[in-house]
């Protein structure tokens, strides 16, 4: 891992690739469905008998309720820390950039270079990439599920003006610097939050895991594109 301007940069820098495998949490309500209802029958074929108020009916409707309840918890405590995973490294990853571009901005004035293009770019910056406290939207996503909807939504249109406003830094650092940076393989897309709720509530909820899908997905993308350039942007700036 390399550091520049007190940041760290390139391979193995700090920006954390989420697994696709944290959407699995969106199953743990169907597991503990699938697995009190298997609970009710092996029951009917033990008692013999659906009858509520068979000595044994008891055990086994507090057995399934207490488990019912133990999944639901399982499953809401993950669903929290995942929002806060991904809002924390959305602030992470914005305020490591931000300190990478000023200290590029800083050097390349130092060596007498045009940088008002870049710093227009970090005033757009400073403007619009503040930081969003992961915590609070955790509170927030605890209190109302309106909450955590809002978080996918400025998660994707976040990334995607932060995308837009990278391409254009490093634009400028290509001319400036002749800095190598190949087109990405697939650029964030402007998705439209507002459809989505749509097809989630007409799905019963099914498609909110391809939103969540997306948001992991396109913030992973854009993290493993960072990785060559700035390796490729600290050895730039050193041949200065």
């Amino acid at each position: 891992m390399k550091s520049f301007g007190g940041k760290s940069v390139g391979e193995g820098e700090t920006d954390r690739v989420l697994s696709s495998a944290w959407l699995l949490i969106y199953l743990i309500p169907v597991i503990g469905i699938l697995s009190v209802v298997i609970l009710f029958f092996v029951s009917f074929l033990v008692l013999g008998s659906l009858d509520v108020t068979a000595p044994m009916a008891f055990p086994v409707l507090a057995v399934g309720f207490v488990f019912l309840i133990f999944v639901a918890v399982v499953g809401g405590i993950l669903s929290i820390y995942l929002i806060y995973l991904l809002v924390a490294r959305r602030t992470e990853h914005f305020m490591r950039q931000r300190g990478i571009l000023t200290s590029v901005a800083a050097v390349l004035k130092e060596k007498g270079k045009e940088t008002k293009e870049l710093d227009t770019i970090l005033y757009d910056v400073e403007r619009e990439e503040r930081p969003r406290g992961a915590g609070l939207w955790v509170i927030l996503s605890l209190v109302t599920a309106i909450a955590a909807l809002y978080v996918y939504h400025f998660l994707n249109k976040d990334f995607y003006k932060h995308e837009r406003r990278e391409d254009e830094a490093l634009t400028y650092l290509r001319t400036t610097l002749s800095l190598d940076v190949s087109s990405r393989v697939e650029a964030i897309t402007n998705r439209s939050t507002a459809l989505f709720i749509i097809l989630s509530i007409i799905t019963l909820g099914l498609f909110s895991i391809y939103w969540v899908y997306t948001v992991i997905k396109d913030t992973n993308n854009h993290f493993k594109n960072h990785i060559g350039w700035e390796d490729r942007l600290v050895t730039a700036i050193e041949a200065l």
